[in-house]
């Protein structure tokens, strides 16, 4: 998985997520990115996961946590971008209850602003 992360005026961090969200390697850059990003004093985090194609249990256990500790951090995480196959997943497990969802990246940053 690659990641790239870019810090927005209005302390939005945004982390542009590639590959699948699966497996040790993968999950441990995705927890470091959002740790690196809460550590900046981010308030608002946007997930775009345009470029995402899977997502496992490891994947949906590691969402989880990211939003745990933006909520203990005062800060908002949004999702957006999701395929059909990650957006059915969150569908299936329940997830969409608990975690925020936009179509568009444009939609998730202007959300959370």
């Amino acid at each position: 998985m690659g990641i790239k992360t870019d810090v927005l005026e209005k302390e939005i961090g945004v982390l542009d997520l590639h590959g699948n969200l699966v497996g040790i390697d993968e999950t441990k850059a995705f927890q470091q990115a959002v740790k690196e990003l809460l550590d900046q004093h981010c308030r608002k985090l946007v997930l775009d996961f345009k470029d995402v194609r899977f997502i496992n249990s490891s994947g949906l256990g590691e969402l989880l946590s990211a939003h745990a500790s933006s909520v203990r951090r005062g800060c908002r995480l949004v999702l957006c971008n999701l395929n059909n196959s990650v957006s059915s997943l969150l569908v299936i497990t329940g997830l969409e209850k608990i975690l925020e969802v936009k179509k568009t990246r444009e939609e998730a940053v202007r959300k959370v602003v």
